[in-house]
């Protein structure tokens, strides 16, 4: 921890230097948050664990998150050994940024690995809003199911994500796709119905009670469109 802590002030300091007001230099992990990681994520892996000391930058736009990460390449002692570009695979929540690991060399010689993140703005402050959910669902997962590994423990939050992130238009077209049951015929009358509901109330918007209203199978549409063209006539 002292050693991150000496990284943390004299690496810190270069940074604001470079990057001004972008820079974000927090505190380094408490001890008792870096162990809850390695059993968490790591399953007691203590060499796993690499952001001890971290650092961020924030950025508006990928250009100026660029010259950030061109900046970084100029400082004395400092060397990228990892990058996760995290835009070409963004985590289950959508969220994305250029996450590094990077060894920073002390004025006694000995090495230390930090973190380095890249933010965009946006998205940033979108994940501080988020991430609360993000961590509840991220250490449960391993109280719930023991020895689980952090692939299977990924897949089962990608699941438990997408299921909560499945938006409106998911859950109606999956309403019509069940009630179409692989008819191409029935899909076809379907969407004739809800075209017909725009004609008669434009900017008319669907709610699940319109969806369960609408036919359930070819026979049933017909027999609907029939007793509107000739309605029963009562008896006196």
């Amino acid at each position: 921890m002292k050693q991150g802590e000496e990284v943390q002030k004299r690496l810190g300091d270069e940074l604001r230097s470079i990057w001004g007001d972008s820079a974000i230099i927090p505190q380094i992990k408490e001890r008792a948050e870096a162990w809850q990681k390695i059993v968490d994520k790591y399953l007691g892996k203590v060499e796993l664990l690499r952001d001890v000391s971290r650092f961020s930058g924030d950025f508006g736009t990928f250009a100026k998150l660029r010259e950030a990460y061109e900046s970084l390449l100029t400082i004395k002692g400092l060397t990228i050994v990892n990058i996760k570009n995290k835009f070409l695979d963004p985590d289950v929540l959508g969220y994305a940024d250029i996450n590094m690991n990077a060894s920073y060399t002390l004025q006694d010689g000995s090495v230390h690995i930090c973190e380095i993140q890249l933010h965009l703005s946006s998205i940033r402050i979108v994940k501080e809003q988020v991430h609360v959910h993000y961590e509840t669902i991220r250490t449960t997962i391993p109280r719930m199911v023991k020895n689980v590994t952090p692939e299977v423990s990924k897949q089962i939050q990608q699941f438990a994500i997408g299921r909560l992130r499945c938006s409106q238009v998911e859950t109606a077209l999956a309403t019509l796709v069940e009630k179409a049951g692989g008819v191409f015929l029935h899909a076809r009358l379907l969407m004739e119905q809800m075209e017909e509901m725009d004609a008669k109330s434009p900017g008319w918007k669907f709610d699940f009670s319109d969806l369960q209203h609408l036919s359930s199978s070819v026979y049933s549409h017909y027999d609907e469109t029939l007793k509107r063209i000739f309605p029963l006539k009562t008896t006196a």
